[in-house]
């Protein structure tokens, strides 16, 4: 079954004993709470770590207007643009205003974090946005603070495995051919 936003949301409703969805505009209180919670949600779990489904690199459109005062450039931030990883220049000063960025300098390459389709969100990331949702869902729909905190409990744990699931999509920091390694060193 293909993970969708209403998916996420239905599985978080059962997970706390609630009736599930069809639509975010069906009549009832659970549709209206998901709609309400949903995309936030998804987005600050998405901004809460460098995920590496979620991260896209680009080189930025200088625009024509420049800043008032204080830098000599702006650039187009993209229209899914969610957070700044990385930038290149690396060194460089910079202020993010609005949907732009404003820098001194001619080009500006980023890193940065996207909200991609759910259909592209992995197992592990899944399974923690359905006990966030769920933490939130148990107090707006059933007052009830200690299922909250138990899936809070289960959200704590299901980010740190899925942070170290998806830190084993990154080449890491491997010594390159012909340098050696600390253990050849020390002999």
């Amino acid at each position: 079954m293909a993970i969708t936003d209403i998916s996420l949301c239905t599985a978080a409703l059962l997970l706390i004993g609630a009736d599930e969805i069809t639509s975010f505009s069906d009549s009832t209180r659970e549709a209206k709470l998901c709609k309400s919670l949903y995309s936030t949600t998804r987005d600050g779990l998405l901004q809460s770590h460098p995920w590496r489904f979620a991260i896209n690199q680009v080189e930025l459109n200088k625009l024509a207007a420049t800043p008032l005062y204080g830098f000599s450039a702006a650039f187009q931030l993209p229209t899914n643009y969610l957070r700044l990883i990385k930038k290149n220049p690396p060194t460089l000063d910079y202020e993010i205003h609005e949907d732009k960025i404003y820098c001194n300098a001619t080009q500006l390459k980023i890193t940065y974090a996207f909200s991609p389709p759910e259909h592209k969100f992995p197992a592990y990331f899944a399974r923690a946005l359905e006990f966030d949702l769920a933490r939130l869902l148990a107090i707006a729909l059933q007052e009830d603070a200690d299922k909250a905190a138990v899936y809070g409990n289960l959200l704590k744990q299901q980010l740190i495995d899925a942070k170290l699931i998806d830190s084993q999509n990154s080449g890491g920091t491997g010594t390159s051919p012909g340098t050696q390694s600390y253990l050849a060193v020390r002999g």
